[in-house]
């Protein structure tokens, strides 16, 4: 019929005619069973790496992390959001793993940007962190994160620690394994740390280096 012809081609005229295309990949879409759908998100990876090839921007959103965490921490499906934090930090390194093997073969790099409403109306409060491993204790409401963590921040800083304590109930990260870090203002090494993420302070302690190479704005 002539109508459902003209229905399946006004997408593709519109992909056509786009110049940045937003693709939007669910849980249910990219996670079955134990783990990612790497034969599906290979293909749609061929299809990013074509788009770009035609000169068109690719943003992409990508849900996934929760469902890959609550499986590898074996968690059942829960409102709670410290079960949901937790699986979040467990499965983002999965996540991010997935995309890049995905579009890897076509050269494009992978980066992450995690947000929520608060963090659009209070930028002070934006932290993402990624760590390999983490053991998370409901009933302490603690988060435990190991084998080398990095912490970015809104201010333009990236930090680095190898084991970090997140208080979950107080948003209250601490760490004694030592940090570099590097930003805006210069670099610093301390051993201790803790960091804020309601008041956005850092505190740094036991033999702190910084070096200043850029002026407070």
């Amino acid at each position: 019929m002539p109508e459902v012809a003209e229905a399946r081609a006004r997408p593709a005229a519109l992909i056509k005619a786009a110049r940045r295309i937003t693709v939007k990949v669910g849980s249910s879409l990219l996670v079955e069973g134990d783990g990612v759908r790497r034969s599906w998100l290979a293909s749609l990876g061929q299809d990013i790496g074509r788009l770009r090839d035609e000169g068109r921007k690719i943003v992409i959103v990508s849900s996934g992390a929760v469902a890959l965490g609550r499986r590898r921490l074996s968690l059942k499906n829960s409102a709670r959001l410290a079960l949901k934090q937790a699986s979040a930090a467990s499965g983002q390194p999965l996540l991010m793993r997935a995309w890049e093997e995905a579009v890897a073969p076509f050269g494009i790099p992978t980066a992450q940007l995690l947000l929520t409403l608060d963090d659009t109306e209070s930028r002070r409060r934006w932290l993402n962190a990624r760590a390999s491993h983490g053991h998370v204790d409901m009933e302490a409401n603690w988060l435990t994160l190991d084998s080398g963590i990095d912490v970015f921040t809104d201010t333009g800083y990236t930090l680095h620690t190898e084991r970090a304590d997140v208080d979950l109930k107080r948003n209250i990260v601490t760490g004694d394994h030592g940090l570099s870090g590097q930003g805006p203002l210069g670099t610093m090494k301390a051993d201790t740390f803790q960091y804020d993420h309601l008041s956005g302070q850092l505190v740094l302690k036991g033999h702190v280096q910084t070096v200043l190479t850029g002026r407070p704005k």
